[in-house]
């Protein structure tokens, strides 16, 4: 649907969020999710990925479904959405976000980029795609998408053009992991009361694929059907929480594929440019990736 058929006034400013957490998939944003919604200090979404801004359609649940998921709360709201800075299937999101919450803080997370196409690959298996070894599906669309979705300064672009570099933060995934400072620059970027107390809480470890792989086949399966998509919007987060907990099994029941050398040597080929591009537009150095 064309940008012009979008009707919808901008948000009022007691509706949109006061931040977004941006991407990038396979980052840790399920974690840092799970952190705010823990720590007490932020309003975060029932539906983890809301995807609202993705297009037009998806806002047509209206601003009213938006604002419950916030529930009624004087604490910064902050949305999270990987999806957004996919931008080569959702050209316009960027453009939704500037109209109707543009004046939301953007945090986005960056991993060593082949690193994060390898983990998309794996976590596409664990959710039920059939998808080629390695070696093949380096020549498939589905590769494609994936290695765009690791070009952060193509993927950032837009945002870097239309919102001032201080409201942007780019937090570099291995830190989050390892730095607890990282997690307060963060609290601090999306103005939440007590960020240095962010320290003393562990960051959760969800969507990690020892995690997806503690979960039944059926699980995922249904996940992606248009039934897993409305529990995902509707359902309270506890009750889905509760209901991962109790199927969850120590087992692990998937084998999955290793790339060889190879296969990263590609990725980090084509990679690699955009990378460069990246530091240079960030002023980060990323000294730990492999590109």
């Amino acid at each position: 649907m064309a940008m012009g058929t979008c009707e919808m006034r901008p948000l009022e400013s007691d509706i949109a969020p006061d931040a977004i957490v941006i991407g990038a998939m396979r980052a840790g944003t399920t974690s840092l999710y799970h952190l705010f919604r823990q720590s007490g200090q932020a309003s975060v979404p029932e539906s983890k990925e809301t995807d609202f801004f993705l297009t037009p359609v998806n806002m047509e649940v209206g601003a009213s479904w938006y604002s419950r998921q916030f529930g009624k709360s004087n604490l910064p709201k902050i949305d999270f959405c990987p999806n957004y800075t996919k931008r080569d299937v959702f050209p316009d999101t960027w453009r939704l976000i500037k109209k109707h919450a543009g004046n939301a803080k953007l945090v986005f997370v960056a991993r060593d980029p082949v690193k994060r196409v390898v983990s998309q690959y794996k976590h596409s298996i664990l959710f039920g795609e059939d998808l080629p070894s390695p070696s093949e599906w380096l020549d498939t669309k589905n590769a494609a998408h994936a290695i765009n979705v690791s070009r952060y300064a193509y993927q950032m672009q837009p945002f870097f053009d239309h919102w001032d570099r201080d409201d942007i933060l780019i937090v570099d995934f291995a830190d989050m992991l390892k730095e607890p400072k990282s997690l307060v620059r963060v609290g601090q970027h999306v103005g939440i009361s007590d960020p240095e107390a962010l320290q003393t809480v562990e960051l959760p470890s969800k969507n990690s694929a020892a995690d997806l792989n503690a979960l039944p086949n059926w699980w995922h399966r249904m996940r992606s059907t248009r039934l897993g998509h409305m529990v995902r919007q509707h359902a309270p987060r506890s009750l889905v929480e509760n209901a991962r907990n109790a199927i969850r099994s120590k087992s692990q029941k998937n084998v999955l594929p290793d790339f060889d050398a190879s296969v990263i040597k590609s990725l980090q080929d084509q990679l690699s440019p955009d990378a460069e591009a990246f530091r240079k537009a960030t002023n980060m150095r990323f000294e730990h990736w492999c590109v």
